[in-house]
């Protein structure tokens, strides 16, 4: 717990300071986190999955690369081969692959966010922090969609569409993320918002004895598809229903108001627009753990959204007094919550022995 509690106390002086250094300062802690973590925090996949797979490159050509992984994720298989050459330092190889994530997200909240202290915590709920302990491909992808949402008023379309389709290189499901431009030039209105949120988890959520067998039917009877089956494990009902919950009020929360200037309405329609897809893909996670991946995609906006409005809606005193409250509350969902079941909680460096036992859970 020590680095969680020394985590709490950085956000806590970001919170008092409100200013770029100590945001810098925040970042890198937590890239710091994700750079030196021993290869068994998190899920499995980092050292059952990327950590032999990247091992196994020492062994391959360029031309078998590109003809084994050419149909799915051909960059992140490219970039770990090109890696490969130049060193087999496994510890260095998972921290490049950590940092364009943290470098894109720094930028967003940087540029956008006018309370600190509150976007780094829904950084970490919104669980892009805890996908960079075991979801590398995923964040990769992450990384380039973030950039994107951070630059979509001075890129054209065609641009969008460019760092998209490289973003789906390197994860599939970046695929969709494709309508994310696209969202920009409608308006959803509050009521439809709401009757989709609870049309959605009344499916996933109530519906999930029909749906889950339908899902192995197609899924995990079918061995390109039979990695799915931990995603429809019903041990997290509980997490996933509290996620879905919190999800839905940081986006009923970040409602554009009147009072918003016609620039700043438009762009905050836009993020609210993504945010309400990602809590529609988030309610799936009921049933379905995949849907985790989807939804991160889309509620990036929440980081800079729900800060912004709390800004914006209150006076410098209770603003004051409802960022402390919000970011407690929040930091404490992701300790006990997001950390416990994630296997970060107890967290560990490189340099530091984990026992079986440990890795078990």
């Amino acid at each position: 717990m020590f680095f969680w509690i020394l985590l709490f106390f950085l956000i806590f002086i970001l919170y008092l300071k409100n200013d770029k250094k100590w945001l810098l300062i925040t970042f890198l802690y937590l890239y710091l986190l994700v750079a030196f973590r021993n290869q068994y925090m998190g899920l499995y996949d980092t050292w059952m999955v990327y950590l032999p797979a990247f091992r196994d490159m020492e062994k391959r050509s360029f031309e078998w690369v590109l003809q084994t992984h050419s149909d799915k994720d051909p960059f992140f298989y490219i970039l770990t081969w090109i890696y490969h050459i130049f060193s087999d330092y496994e510890q260095l190889y998972l921290a490049i692959c950590a940092f364009p994530l943290f470098i894109a997200t720094y930028f967003f909240i940087k540029r956008y966010s006018k309370l600190y202290s509150v976007s780094v915590v829904l950084f970490l709920t919104v669980n892009q922090f805890s996908l960079s302990f075991y979801g590398i491909r995923h964040c990769l992808a992450l990384a380039f969609v973030t950039y994107v949402i951070s630059n979509h008023k001075k890129m054209s379309l065609k641009k969008q569409y460019i760092y998209l389709i490289i973003s789906s290189l390197f994860h599939i499901s970046a695929v969709i993320a494709f309508f994310i431009p696209l969202l920009k030039y409608i308006r959803i209105k509050p009521l439809f918002m709401f009757c989709g949120i609870i049309c959605s988890s009344f499916i996933f959520f109530f519906l999930k004895s029909k749906i889950i067998p339908l899902l192995v039917s197609i899924y995990i009877n079918n061995e390109s598809f039979s990695r799915f089956s931990v995603y429809t494990e019903d041990s997290n009902t509980a997490l996933n229903l509290y996620f879905t919950i919190i999800v839905s009020i940081l986006l009923f929360f970040t409602l554009p108001k009147r009072k918003d200037t016609k620039a700043l309405e438009k762009q905050k329609v836009f993020y609210t627009n993504l945010s309400f897809v990602g809590v529609v893909l988030s309610s799936g996670v009921l049933i379905f753990g995949e849907f985790l991946r989807l939804s991160s995609f889309y509620l990036v906006p929440l980081m800079v959204l729900v800060p912004n409005q709390i800004y914006t809606n209150y006076s410098y005193r209770n603003r004051r007094i409802v960022a402390l409250c919000f970011s407690c509350f929040i930091y404490l969902y992701f300790i006990f919550s997001i950390c416990a079941n994630s296997n970060i909680l107890n967290y560990k460096t490189f340099f530091m022995e984990i026992q079986s036992k440990e890795i078990l859970k």
